[in-house]
């Protein structure tokens, strides 16, 4: 038994057995405050579209979309995921649960895509048999990765792991830092009274960079900025929200917003003021915060975002595998819109053939 869910008011409704699915999921990006956070700030009314398999207390899979509309095309994506380009994936406890999520979602006769997925072979596999009995077609569209840090043993073996040219640099920054006057770097979790203040200091020293200038920046991008506000509110509430900042002389000059759950510290946002751009504020930040989960002694620590070569001064080839699907129930809407992917994979093909040739 299934239910679509579209007034974002009943999603309370199954705040509790939702998170108990994503406990299992393991990640922060499938929760009940992110999605919430994200279908309030980014979508127009009425265009929710939350799949909930189970029934009362025993929801067993969930998951969360909303119709885009886009060159004249109407589709369903995960809430949150062509924005955020964070992971995704579908909640589930079971086999008959997904199966019963995808046949909800084939009857809602839209193209799917199910954005930065877990690589996981085996669900592929699932997903691609359960959408031939649909007469639905599976086409894995393109791999991602992000880059982490595996946290084992202490930060001092970790740190004298890197190359001498890393620590040397990482050195240089924080002896040119301290030129311009106290350094202080502190990564905390922020009370609920504290929040708003807080967050609004972060805000503006990301403005203060290449963010600020291009308006891509949390203060400029007005709904990005809703999304983090809310989302920062519910993480603070549950206790797993984590601020950093990194002062010169008393002044805010770099800043992160991320959470710790799951046993990983997970970085979501992390910007820093140009002025200060000659001791690498942002790097120290960053370097705060790895050193923040060796000593909580977690698991791992997670970049997100797109794999950035620079990345890898910390992650040392470490990377997630993430695969995008699209998922075409039979219908013409859907079945168009698949032939203009497949006429659009075949062009880039032939592209890289000639790149090659040439």
């Amino acid at each position: 038994m299934s239910e679509i869910i579209s007034d974002p008011d009943k999603l309370s409704d199954f705040e509790q057995p939702w998170n108990r699915l994503n406990a299992q999921a393991g990640t922060p990006f499938c929760s009940y405050a992110w999605t919430q956070a994200a279908a309030s700030a980014f979508y127009p009314p009425g265009s929710l579209r939350v799949i909930v398999a189970g029934s009362g207390d025993s929801i067993d899979a969930i998951l969360p979309l909303v119709v885009c509309n886009r060159r004249r095309l109407r589709y369903l994506e995960i809430v949150g995921a062509s924005v955020l380009n964070e992971p995704s994936a579908i909640l589930y406890t079971h086999e008959t649960a997904l199966a019963e999520t995808i046949r909800a979602l084939i009857r809602l006769r839209l193209p799917v895509y199910l954005n930065k997925t877990v690589a996981d072979t085996a669900l592929a596999g699932r997903l691609q048999a359960l959408a031939r009995r649909q007469l639905s077609v599976l086409m894995p569209r393109t791999a991602a990765f992000t880059a982490f840090v595996p946290v084992n043993g202490s930060w001092d073996t970790y740190f004298q792991s890197l190359t001498s040219k890393r620590r040397y640099d990482l050195k240089r920054a924080l002896k040119r830092a301290h030129q311009f006057g106290d350094l202080h770097i502190d990564i905390f979790a922020p009370n609920p009274d504290e929040l708003a203040a807080r967050l609004d200091t972060a805000f503006h020293v990301e403005a203060a960079g290449w963010k600020g200038r291009r308006g891509s920046s949390l203060l400029h991008n007005k709904p990005l900025g809703r999304f983090f506000s809310r989302y920062a509110r519910k993480a603070c509430a549950q206790g797993i929200l984590r601020l950093g900042l990194l002062t010169l002389a008393g002044k805010p000059v770099a800043m992160l917003i991320g959470v710790e759950c799951h046993q990983r510290f997970w970085l979501l946002k992390v910007g820093y003021d140009e002025t200060y751009s000659r001791c690498s504020p942002g790097i120290l930040l960053i370097n705060a915060s790895i050193q923040y989960a060796f000593e909580r002694q977690l698991q791992s620590y997670e970049f997100l975002g797109s794999d950035e070569p620079w990345l890898h001064m910390w992650a040392r080839g470490h990377r997630r595998e993430h695969v995008s699907f699209g998922l075409f129930p039979p219908s013409l809407t859907a079945w168009s819109t698949l032939g203009g992917d497949i006429g659009r994979w075949g062009f880039k093909q032939l592209g890289k053939k000639l790149r090659i040739m040439n």
